[in-house]
């Protein structure tokens, strides 16, 4: 963002100093909230730091970018999102899909149409995980971890708020699906898992106007299937999104546009004033008042409204 500049970066990390690219260093958060000339503010902290952070930074008149989960408990989201309200201040979760071109393109086409039922998969590539990741207990595990963005997702691409939710968890909560129940009583069944081997990130949908499929990671995954002279217009999304990235691109991490485009809305918000397509921090709650609920589910074996 051109009118942004970068002022000041906290981490209790000296090396990782190069990333303030001339910008000051802090070893502790609390010093970077404190500053005069920081207008706004993104907390990439550990999960177990969010709530606290986001409340300091708030009550110091920041504008505030979280990334998910809010926070542990339900409690300290709901003293975040007390703590925004009372602020005035631009509040917003990191729901970057919101903004991946794929996800935007689909919601698009399928505008308008009944949706009659769908799959959702996230997983994350095989990788050695830090330590917060590995357990629920301080953030991590594959609802916390992924399904979140799809509880936040879900909603925004369907045009329906989620319902209930009927869940299943194994590997210490590392795999878990999830039946998100749509208000009309379409369900979305979900997949998600932690350091699985391979990374996805997709979407079928069927619709009384055609099937549509898409994996953020493999243009080739693009698919439609439409009766024949109809619908148009899904037909040229199919040509659109086969045009998004090259494959080459496809599993590398620099090819994922929506952390920019998240940011980028955040930063156009804050100097707006105006949340736009943004995820805000009651956006956050509500996702974690899912996750928490299909967590439940998955312990007693049984559906959940929500």
């Amino acid at each position: 963002h051109s009118r942004v500049e970068f002022t000041v970066v906290a981490d209790s990390d000296p090396a990782r100093a190069y990333l303030g690219e001339g910008a000051a260093f802090v070893s502790d958060w609390r010093l970077a909230i404190a500053r005069d000339d920081v207008d706004a503010v993104v907390i990439c902290l550990p999960p177990a730091l969010h709530a606290d952070a986001a409340i300091a930074a708030f009550a110091a008149g920041k504008h505030v970018y979280i990334e998910k989960p809010l926070a542990l408990t339900l409690e300290d989201a709901r003293r975040v999102e007390a703590a925004w309200r009372a602020s005035g201040k631009i509040g917003v979760i990191g729901f970057n899909f919101r903004f991946h071109p794929r996800f935007r393109e689909i919601a698009k086409a399928i505008a308008g149409a009944r949706l009659l039922s769908g799959q959702a998969v996230f997983t994350s590539a095989a990788r050695t995980l830090p330590g917060w990741k590995a357990t629920r207990a301080t953030g991590g595990g594959a609802l916390r971890e992924l399904g979140v963005h799809h509880a936040d997702l879900i909603p925004v691409i369907t045009g329906e708020p989620i319902a209930g939710v009927f869940a299943h968890e194994c590997d210490d909560g590392l795999t878990a699906t999830v039946d998100w129940r749509l208000a009309s009583g379409a369900v979305v069944q979900g997949a998600y898992a932690i350091s699985s081997g391979d990374s996805e990130n997709s979407f079928s949908l069927m619709t009384d106007r055609g099937h549509i499929r898409a994996d953020m990671n493999d243009p080739t995954a693009a698919a439609m299937r439409t009766p024949p002279g109809r619908f148009a217009r899904l037909r040229r999304l199919q040509r659109d999104l086969s045009a998004f990235a090259p494959a080459a691109l496809a599993h590398q991490p620099g090819a994922n546009p929506s952390f920019k485009l998240s940011l980028d809305a955040f930063l156009l918000a804050a100097e707006s004033g105006g949340i736009g397509a943004c995820a805000d921090i009651a956006a956050g709650v509500r996702s974690m008042e899912l996750v928490f609920a299909a967590e439940e589910s998955a312990a007693q074996c049984r559906p959940a409204a929500v």
